[in-house]
């Protein structure tokens, strides 16, 4: 019976660290996970330090982590390109990344326009959350 439960034990550890698409599951939760990731780019834009491109490129590791797929409505997931795009837009140079490159040539009110469309996401999403 010991080796049973230490069966059980592992293969449980295994399925919580794979993704849905891993272990056969459906899409569970992918929404509230968005909804996390993008509550940590809000507060990585309100409480940052330095101008908004630095504050938008910390919210953007948070962005990053998430897929179009994350979304369920067509909408959501236009708004969520649109902003990757925008965070990614220009080639980087030397060895900084796409992010890097896009936020250094980016100015004050393009970087307040993709904040607010990230803060509208944010919102979008918990709407759709408290609809369920």
């Amino acid at each position: 019976m010991k080796s049973l439960a230490f069966l059980d034990a592992v293969l449980e550890g295994i399925f919580r660290t794979l993704t849905p698409e891993q272990s056969g599951a459906p899409h569970i939760m992918t929404i509230e996970y968005a909804h996390e990731k993008l509550m940590d780019a809000i507060y990585s834009l309100a409480t940052g330090a330095g101008r908004i491109q630095g504050r938008l490129g910390h919210a953007a590791q948070s962005l990053i982590r998430l897929k179009p797929d994350d979304f369920p409505d067509e909408h959501l997931r236009r708004s969520f390109n649109g902003i990757l795009d925008d965070l990614t837009y220009a080639p980087p140079q030397s060895s900084e990344g796409s992010i890097a490159a896009s936020l250094r040539v980016t100015d004050d009110e393009d970087a307040r326009a993709i904040a607010n469309r990230i803060v509208a996401l944010y919102h979008a999403v918990g709407r759709l959350i408290s609809e369920r």
